[in-house]
């Protein structure tokens, strides 16, 4: 075997400090590599966590916009229907109206009837002066206009009436769900 000479004693060493060197500049690097890489994930973490926050604040956002929204819509039914009920109320009551003038008017034509008494059998029988009304068909035309006003005022009335609280109806959840 041939003897080696002193200086390869050193030279082995010295290689093997390089590749110990070496070893630990790459395992080094792998660490710098894995703990930026975890640093990654922990901010891809906290971007997802917080996307699912986002996402869960705007899913509940939402719910809560669509009960207003049904609440709403329950309201404006009920709303609907109250007037409907309200409208029904009003003809009847218009329809018994128009029975109490009918029976009213009836009144009107027998008082009228009564009023006119016996009929002078000769115009020169007559007082003399211009020709006068028949007292009670004045009194049962002037009780004909007021029934027919009457109605009408009534009807308009009870309309505008109806229109006024289905509109305070509708209006009432609009103000309570801003409040």
């Amino acid at each position: 075997m041939m003897p080696f000479a002193p200086w390869t004693k050193y030279a082995v060493a010295g290689a093997a400090v390089l590749v110990v060197a070496g070893w630990i500049g790459t395992q080094a690097v792998r660490i710098t590599l894995l703990k930026r890489d975890n640093a990654t994930l922990e901010v891809a973490e906290q971007a997802a966590s917080q996307a699912a926050a986002a996402w869960r604040r705007t899913t509940d956002a939402e719910r809560v916009e669509r009960q207003k929204e049904q609440r709403a819509a329950v309201a404006r039914e009920e709303a609907h229907d109250a007037n409907r009920t309200q409208l029904a109320l009003e003809a009847a009551g218009a329809r018994a109206a128009a029975g109490a003038a009918d029976r009213l008017r009836l009144a009107a034509q027998r008082a009228a009837t009564a009023c006119r008494g016996p009929v002078p059998a000769h115009p020169a029988d007559a007082a003399s002066g211009p020709p006068a009304g028949d007292p009670g068909l004045v009194f049962a035309d002037v009780l004909a206009r007021l029934e027919s006003r009457g109605r009408d005022l009534a009807v308009l009335a009870g309309e505008r009436g109806a229109a006024g609280t289905f509109c305070e109806r509708e209006r009432d959840p609009l103000t309570t769900a801003e409040e």
